[in-house]
This record gives structure tokens, sequence and C-alpha cells, in this order.
């Protein structure tokens, strides 16, 4: 019988995973699963003064893959191999960044197994003679991990737009193409690759010195920056003991959130390096009067019940993902002009000190860009890039954000983009 297992039995590599009393569990290089192997068919005889070998988990074996009846796989002829004679993968590239085209399901929370997600590259890699535009990746090697909440469902940090930056390996197992954590740090805006400001930041840029220290020795994906479309930011007005309130800079209205939501720290710090903010530089911490970057997404809507007896929607805005910036970021306010004169038309008898003034010469308001510049962006990235299919706002926008939005396609569009809604059950 064992003749007979020999006769059909594959060579292969690996890294032992599993100890038990008699037996244990290597992985290998050439399949998913892993294989089984007895004590007795592991050939001590290898291990001498002369080398490190140790039957524990990750030393690196060579061994003959059987089929038994039963249909189990297992090992036959192990033999112990030196450190760093078993490899898993190849790089394809390293440094690669990419966008989120779907974001992968961890497993539980109603997903029995995970999901994998999807990534866009911003430029495509060559494995052999076939072009690479798309890789799939895990959760396992999502930016920041995950985290769960009341009722026990896993989330993750990253969402549908995200730029990230990873290496690329081609498994040995299956030859299947994927994201691998990467050595590589964020490098500001100019530096290494052109990432998203959506501000000129007076911030000092990171010098030469700064990017030699950038290469550490763990590995990580990293989070480049965050999906513009639904961002924006604002001041922390009001904290409690779960949760908070911040005015939004772009128009006079408080959202919600609450305090998981802040980013963990190193992504934060991949985040501000993109924005081309030092690490050096000052950072708020979470408290009343500092600034913050976020997603902007509409919480519910709640009845509320006014004079006349109609009943009316109440806008609730909720605030998640959110960036400390470094004081003095956000332009609260603009000087558009000095020195100039006017005549009052108007004043207004329910306000003190306020009315309508006639201006002897005309005054440039904000532009659109500096008004809103998360969305303006958006609609600027779609009319710069015409390989971008379409752009799919993650959460639900608010009446005032959605005009916004179809303000700003109409005006800078020009007929060339379309703006639609989709149903909150879509996929997209």
């Amino acid at each position: 019988r064992e003749e007979r297992l020999l006769a059909t039995a594959t060579k292969e590599q690996g890294v032992v995973t599993f100890l038990k009393s008699d037996y244990g569990f290597i992985r290998s290089n050439k399949r998913r699963e892993e294989v089984y192997f007895h004590y007795s068919k592991v050939d001590l005889g290898d291990i001498n003064e002369d080398n490190d070998y140790e039957l524990k988990a990750g030393q690196e074996m060579e061994f003959l893959v059987v089929t038994e009846d039963n249909g189990r796989v297992s090992a036959r002829e192990v033999k112990f191999l030196n450190r760093g004679s078993v490899e898993f993968h190849k790089f394809l590239a390293e440094g690669v960044m990419g966008i989120i085209d779907k974001c992968p399901q961890p497993a539980g929370g109603g997903n029995s197994d995970e999901i994998s997600g999807r990534i866009r590259l911003l430029e495509s890699i060559m494995d052999a003679d076939k072009e690479v535009k798309v890789i799939d990746f895990n959760s396992t090697d999502s930016p920041g991990g995950s985290f769960s909440v009341r009722d026990g469902s896993q989330h993750l940090w990253i969402r549908e737009g995200d730029t990230l930056l990873f290496d690329v390996i081609k498994e040995s197992a299956d030859e299947s193409i994927r994201v691998f954590p990467t050595k590589k740090e964020v490098v500001a805006v100019g530096k290494n690759c052109d990432l998203t400001s959506t501000k000129q930041h007076q911030s000092t840029k990171l010098v030469q010195a700064d990017l030699d220290a950038m290469l550490i020795t763990s590995r990580s994906v990293k989070l480049v920056s965050c999906n513009a479309a639904g961002r924006s930011e604002g001041t922390i007005n009001v904290m409690k003991d779960q949760f908070g309130f911040l005015h939004c800079s772009e128009r006079p209205v408080d959202s919600y959130f609450k305090l998981f939501e802040l980013l963990p720290e190193k992504l934060q710090k991949d985040l501000r390096r993109g924005m081309g903010i030092c690490s050096e530089d000052k950072t708020s911490e979470l408290t009343a009067g500092a600034e913050v970057q976020f997603d902007l997404s509409l919480q519910k809507s709640s009845q509320s019940k006014p004079n006349n007896g109609k009943q009316q929607e109440k806008e609730q805005l909720k605030a998640q993902r959110l960036l400390l910036l470094p004081p003095n970021t956000i332009v609260k306010t603009k000087v558009l002009a000095k020195g100039i004169k006017g005549v009052v038309q108007k004043e207004d008898p329910r306000q003190t000190y306020s009315g309508m003034m006639e201006l002897d010469e005309e005054v440039q308001t904000m532009t659109l860009e500096e008004r809103h510049p998360y969305v303006y962006k958006v609609v600027q990235s779609m009319l710069n890039d015409e390989s971008i299919p379409s752009i799919v706002f993650p959460e639900a926008q608010s009446v005032k954000e959605d005009d916004v939005v179809m303000d700003l396609v109409e005006t800078l569009g020009k007929g060339k983009l379309n703006c639609s809604h989709l149903p909150t059950s879509d996929p997209r």
C-alpha cells in the first residue's frame, strides 16, 4: 500500500504551522490545504550541532505528498531545509498604488466565509507578457485591520474609492495575483507620486532624510487617501463621553459622530503624509476646537412639527472616519478685498447692524474649488481621466450636499458628465 501511494507522490516544500503530541501540519507552497504529517515520517537524523534545525512551528521542510485512501493528503519522507529555502510567492511589483473598486468582507456577521475585495491599479504591471490592471485583496490586508460594533459585526476602515499603497505578488500555490503588505511608506506629494491633496498646505514638506527613514522592517498595506466623494472638513464643537458634534466648514450645520470613528493613529499619519503634512507637525487632539477631516453623510430623517402643524423632515448628518489635522489647516475665512467702499441700500429690521450694501466695484467671491474642495476634486478627476467609468458616493448624501454635487457637475462638466441617484440597496 505504501509503495502504491509513493508511486504517485509529489515533492513539495513548506513550513510547519502546527504540532501536537505525535503529529503536525505543514503549509505547502504548492497547494492551499495544509498537509498532515506524523512524527514517524520525519527524518530526525538531519538535526546536529552544525545547524539550527528543530521540529517546531516555522521550520522549513521538504516532503512527499500522498493522497490516503480516505482522501486526506499527508506527508512522507519529511526532511529539514535551511531557513529561506521555501518560497510561497514571487514579487511582481513593490510600492504600487491602486483604488478600491470593491471592499473585502470579513467572515462573520452574516458571512460564513471571507469575501475578497478588488483593487484597480493606477498603473498596470506586467506578469510575463500579461498586463495586470485589477487584483484581489483580503480583509486581513486591510489598513488598520477591522473593528466590531455593538451587534458583533465586523467592519473595515477602508471604503470603495480609497487609494492604497502595497506590493503585488503571485502565489506559488495557484498562481493567483494579489495584494501583499509593503515595506514602502506613504511619501509627501511631489516626492514619489501625486497623492491626493485638496488644499495647498503651508506645512513643511518632507526632506530626503525623512524619506530615507521611511523604509521600515514591518510590512503593511497603507491608506494613502480617502475617497473624496462624501469627504468634508470641520471643527469639533462639542465632546461627550462616547460621541460629539462638529461644525462643518462648507456650510453652517453640525454633524454627529461617535468617538470610535476616529481613525487609528497609523492610518492618520499615512493620510497626513499623503497630504504633504509632516509627522512632525503639531496635530490637534480630539477636543473641542480641533480641526478634522471626515466622511459626511445623511444619518437619518426624523419628523419635526413646526408651528404651522405640517410635518417636515429634519436633517441629521453623521461624520465617520475622522482624521485629525494640524491647527489652521482649514480655511475658515478669506479676505476677498480691502478698502472697499459702498452704499447701504437696505437695513434688516430683524437684525441689528445688518442689511444690503451696493459696492463701488465688483469683488471676486471664493472659487468653486475653495468653497467645495472635495466635490470639485471628484468632478475634476472624472473630467481629467476618461478611464474612470463612474464615481459612487459610498453613503447617502443630504439634500444640501446633493445640490452641491449636481451644481458642480453641471457647471464644470458642461454636458460631458451625468449625475444620477442610486437606491441605497444598490450594490455599487
